[in-house]
């Protein structure tokens, strides 16, 4: 018998591009951080956590559509009001105001309400108004620290809230800050709302800028 053994067949030997060498240790490092930078960063992440505990869940479900809207007003209403936050004289306290800013909301019935300067008395209130939700967080962040709330309020039976959140008017919007020059902190609060009438979505921004001057109310608008 033929005892020849066959050669093995020839196989190309497959290339891959090669990979970039990894660059020096020093160009990978970040730059050093000051030290202003750090507890920025360090706010950051604080915030990052008590966010999701504030912020909206959008609906896993699409919002239903009104089904009986008969006799419905198409025309969008809202009203904004600062409402202030201290007690005046001359029966203008927070306490004989509150009758008043219901009686505004009872003759216009708005679908959409924007206030400033609500303070954690007037917050109370707001909050507990029928048939309307409130959104915002506060310039301090909390209801501790002069709390200060620029809120979107809405008419829970039209629309469905989507999302929403605060930012600072500063270059570190995600923190409590403030631009050179202002004399207060200064919020913006805004909510994307599902109108539950029209199938369209609607947003709802809600500011209040420094009355200092008018370069730093520039500077905070340009924020927005």
């Amino acid at each position: 018998p033929d005892t020849t053994t066959a050669a093995p067949e020839k196989t190309e030997k497959k290339t891959f591009a090669s990979r970039p060498a990894a660059r020096p240790a020093a160009a990978r490092a970040p730059k050093a951080e000051t030290a202003k930078q750090e507890v920025v960063k360090a706010e950051k992440k604080t915030e990052k956590k008590t966010e999701k505990a504030t912020r909206p869940i959008r609906d896993t479900e699409p919002p239903t559509m009104l089904e009986d809207t008969e006799g419905l007003d198409l025309n969008l209403r809202i009203l904004t009001q600062n409402v202030r936050y201290a007690d005046d004289p001359n029966n203008n306290s927070v306490a004989e105001r509150k009758s008043r800013f219901k009686a505004l909301v009872d003759e216009y019935k708005p679908d959409l309400i924007g206030t400033q300067e609500v303070t954690l008395e007037w917050y109370e209130y707001l909050s507990a108004m029928e048939n309307y939700e409130v959104v915002g967080k506060s310039k301090t962040g909390s209801t501790s620290g002069d709390p200060d709330w620029n809120l979107v309020i809405y008419n829970k039976d039209l629309f469905v809230l989507m999302d929403s959140d605060t930012f600072w008017l500063t270059d570190t919007p995600d923190v409590v800050s403030k631009v050179e020059g202002a004399s207060v902190v200064r919020i913006c609060t805004w909510a994307e709302l599902f109108d539950r009438y029209t199938g369209e979505t609607v947003v709802m921004v809600n500011t209040h800028l420094d009355h200092s001057n008018d370069h730093v109310r520039a500077a905070q608008a340009g924020y927005l």
